[in-house]
């Protein structure tokens, strides 16, 4: 008897798609009340707002789908939506190359998702993508590996993970708005995938050691960019390069509530920073005009010491908060390096901050109580994710290899030499430096398509002059 097709119910609501929803809806508002005032007077004011509703509505049912097919056409149907979004005057050349460029990297992934789809309905009768879950251990192994690195090209490609990082780089041309929204919430969406399909990865375990070591690998080499782009905006991208990365390892970790607050907390604060570049130079006068170069500073080594005891302290108060234990062999350990990494990073900027102003004594108690209140508050947010995810996907933490120390030895090595020697490419002879500035510069260069290398290439008064003509 042949079998019937039966398309089960479309829409999923659980507390994973709750909380994309509700960051996209905190998103997208906030950016639409910067972009009344920042869009005034733009020919295309309305049609942007049009297409901010219709692209955070598109994402909030795609979040709440429970049909491969929905999902994915809602996937590209944004993806779509943004393109529009990035190109916004299609008479600025340079505006449209990016968006060209955007456009095909997202077909690259809706395609890498369409086999998905084909592959797994093929293999399991259903589209229903909770059924898939469920059935995906049945499957031959060699087709689970199939499936999983057609997965994992969506996401990269969706979160400007490396190779597929050049259409993010080139998008600098984008209103400033489109820029936050783009940052805080579409480009996080590589991540969401690879949550939403976890019991999928836990089944093969070559896979999260996969996606940690593609994250890894953005994450490093876009931390590095920082030390060769100029421009506020190249920052933020760079910037966001890497913590993308750095959400792809806690993912390849096995620490999806972790990679889920770490994408809302990173969506937060991107859709600030973008918001407010163009006061960063603004901030950046005061804070010159602030430093007192008289005031006697304790040395570099003694501050660094001092903040790394400090990143320790915090790191025990972090994992009290978050109910991590601190296991040397379990995943979860590599997440609490970056953890101390970060509260000595804050501890130091503190100490070297408040010792201009007060004793040595007082700063370290400041330096304390400060990284231990941000130790607190982040456990707490993170153990609160796995409590409020639980129902929809929990940690699946194994045991580390050395592959996995390696990586952390080395973001840990070049971490503790940017506090000693700010000039990392000082440290390799000549032969060595010239090829890695190269590879730095072009590896993190737009296309040169999308440069604006002049006022003029925008004309924005070609548009209004042809409307009082």
């Amino acid at each position: 008897m042949e079998e019937m097709l039966v398309i089960p119910n479309s829409f999923h609501i659980d507390s994973l798609s709750l909380v994309m929803s509700s960051l996209v809806i905190i998103v997208g508002l906030v950016v639409a009340a910067y972009s009344v005032r920042y869009m005034s007077g733009d020919t295309e004011y309305k049609g942007f707002f049009i297409r901010l509703i219709i692209l955070i509505t598109s994402l909030i049912c795609m979040f709440n789908v429970d049909n491969l097919l929905l999902f994915a056409a809602l996937w590209a149907f944004s993806n779509l939506i943004l393109v529009m979004m990035i190109v916004h005057k299609a008479f600025w050349k340079q505006a449209l190359e990016s968006g060209i460029l955007a456009a095909k990297n997202f077909s690259l992934g809706i395609m890498s998702f369409l086999l998905f789809i084909g592959l797994s309905f093929s293999l399991t009768k259903t589209f229903s993508i909770s059924e898939t879950l469920l059935s995906f251990p049945n499957i031959d192994p060699v087709f689970q590996y199939v499936l999983l690195i057609l997965l994992v090209i969506t996401a990269m490609t969706q979160s400007a993970q490396l190779p597929f990082h050049g259409w993010l780089m080139s998008s600098i041309n984008t209103p400033t708005p489109v820029s936050a929204l783009m940052h805080a919430g579409l480009v996080n969406g590589g991540g969401y995938l690879l949550v939403k399909f976890a019991m999928a990865l836990g089944t093969q375990s070559a896979s999260l050691p996969l996606i940690f070591i593609i994250g890894s690998v953005s994450a490093f080499t876009a931390m590095l960019w920082l030390f060769v782009k100029s421009s506020v905006k190249g920052v933020l991208v760079s910037s966001t390069i890497s913590q993308m990365g750095f959400m792809f390892m806690q993912i390849g970790l096995g620490l999806y509530p972790a990679a889920i607050s770490h994408l809302c907390m990173h969506g937060f604060f991107k859709a600030f920073h973008f918001l407010s570049a163009g006061s960063a130079f603004s901030e950046l006068k005061i804070l010159k005009l602030a430093l007192n170069k008289d005031m006697k500073q304790v040395s570099l080594k003694v501050n660094f010491s001092l903040s790394l005891i400090l990143g320790i302290i915090s790191l025990l108060v972090f994992s009290q908060a978050s109910h991590i234990s601190i296991n040397f062999e379990d995943s979860s350990f590599i997440l609490l390096i970056f953890i101390a990494m970060a509260l000595t990073e804050l501890s130091f900027n503190i100490i070297k901050e408040a010792q201009k102003t007060i004793n040595l004594y007082l700063t370290f108690f400041l330096a304390l109580l400060s990284s231990s209140v941000v130790a607190i508050i982040y456990g707490s947010f993170l153990h609160f994710f796995e409590q409020l995810l639980a129902s929809s996907v929990l940690s699946e933490t194994y045991r580390l290899t050395a592959l996995h120390y390696l990586v952390s030895s080395v973001f840990i090595m070049v971490w503790a030499l940017m506090h000693f020697k700010k000039d990392l490419l000082a440290l390799l002879p000549m032969n060595l430096r010239l090829p890695l500035y190269a590879f730095l510069m072009n590896s993190s260069r737009a296309q040169a398509s999308t440069y604006t290398s002049s006022r003029g290439d925008y004309a924005y008064l070609k548009e209004t002059n042809h409307l009082y003509h």
